[in-house]
């Protein structure tokens, strides 16, 4: 997929008071997961463009209603077919590098450490950028990936909601609805006999399973059909990594059960000990961020660099006075990794 970047992007930081700190540039920015959510997206109305006029995107800043240029209210993935737009890629897409900057600042003495701030987005096109690109920049950036999208199988999205439970959050009242997603209930009782092994430790594996495409709206689906645990991961209390000998073993299962299945995702373990804060009184710990299931830092890093494709899932299994798990899903959403619903399902006779 081929990726035009026309825009240089630098944020304004601000006091909460909109007092002005400082202007960077943010430079070599990810699209990645932005474009890969656009065209999952195309793929689900069943776009009837051909296959070249969506590997060519574009990003494009919409700009701010009230502000107006150069100030950027969200993004849009346009691709060379003239109606595949994206919805909306949200401005908080770039909060990340944001953060980074206003460490780097910090670090430098130019912003004070714990100093709140507030920051908005300008965009300039390249050929009027305020400064010059250096030797080793282009005004487009140009990204390359040749992984295709698996081949949905036909599947009857009604004969699978009739035997399967909704776990979670229900779908999103505004914006984009979440394609369905159905977990075999196998799946959850072999990871949770994972975790709970794991004890103390973090633990986890790789989710396999195919995409399908409803025989009657046409509407995308995941079905997660199997688990491998990474039984050679590396793993503490606080984090868990996946070594070489995972995803060999990872590949050896797919290729010894000869189903057609891929790797959609991943699954790890929040242990009861970050979780229990026994010091902690009772009225407090229940108003704790930490007893309600959250994706980390570092689970939203490796899930953006290990599992990019808009379909990929991340399943999270925490401890908190029960000693089974609780289960949450994760998936891209607009470009961020975003908490979800899901359906579990009994493995089909």
């Amino acid at each position: 997929m081929r990726a035009h970047v026309a825009h240089r992007y630098v944020a304004e930081i601000l006091t909460e008071g909109a007092t002005p700190l400082a202007t960077v540039p943010l430079d070599r920015l990810d699209w990645v997961p932005a474009i890969e959510c656009a065209h999952f997206a195309q793929l689900r109305k069943g776009t009837a463009a051909s296959s070249a006029e969506l590997c060519e995107a574009t990003i494009c800043p919409a700009w701010d209603g009230a502000a107006g240029a150069p100030y950027v209210a969200h993004f849009d993935v346009a691709f060379k077919a003239a109606d595949a737009r994206s919805d909306p890629i949200p401005l908080q897409y770039l909060a990340g590098p944001v953060q980074v900057a206003v460490s780097a600042l910090v670090k430098a003495g130019k912003i004070e450490a714990g100093q709140k701030y507030r920051w908005r987005l300008c965009a300039y096109h390249a050929a009027r950028a305020a400064r010059t690109p250096s030797s080793h920049e282009e005004p487009f950036r140009v990204e390359e990936t040749s992984t295709p999208l698996p081949q949905p199988a036909p599947r009857s999205l009604p004969d699978l909601l009739a035997r399967a439970q909704l776990c979670g959050p229900a779908p999103v009242a505004n914006g984009p609805a979440d394609f369905p997603v159905f977990v075999a209930a196998h799946v959850l009782q072999e990871a949770a006999a994972t975790a709970i092994a794991g004890g103390e430790h973090e633990a986890g594996g790789i989710l396999l399973g195919r995409l399908a495409r409803d025989q009657a709206c046409g509407d995308l689906l995941l079905e997660v059909t199997a688990q491998v645990p990474a039984r050679e991961a590396l793993a503490d209390d606080a984090s868990l990594r996946f070594t070489p000998e995972t995803w060999k073993a990872v590949h050896g299962a797919i290729r010894l059960r000869r189903l057609n299945e891929q790797i959609v995702g991943w699954y790890h373990s929040h242990p009861a000990a970050l979780w229990l804060c026994r010091n902690c009184e009772p009225e407090r710990r229940a108003l704790c961020p930490s007893n309600s299931a959250f994706f980390s830092t570092m689970d939203v890093c490796f899930h953006r660099t290990a599992f990019q494709t808009a379909h990929n899932v991340a399943l999270l299994l925490s401890f908190h006075a029960d000693p089974q798990p609780r289960f949450d899903l994760f998936g891209w959403r607009g470009g961020l990794v975003a908490g979800r619903g899901y359906y579990t399902i009994e493995a089909s006779q």
